[in-house]
């Protein structure tokens, strides 16, 4: 979640009764997500090089 609060305590404060649909609802993903996600991945791959 953007705020980096667990989707679990959204989905407990919101009253889901269910975690997919506070997952359906309030995730997204940004472009910067993607970017530092790549990142990540790309440093990961690297170090085991």
């Amino acid at each position: 979640m953007k705020l980096g609060i667990p989707a679990k305590v959204v989905q407990e404060r919101l009253g889901h009764a269910d975690i997919g649909v506070t997952m359906e609802s309030y995730s997204h993903v940004s472009a910067s997500m993607q970017r530092d996600a790549a990142e990540r991945i790309d440093a990961l791959i690297a170090a085991d090089g």
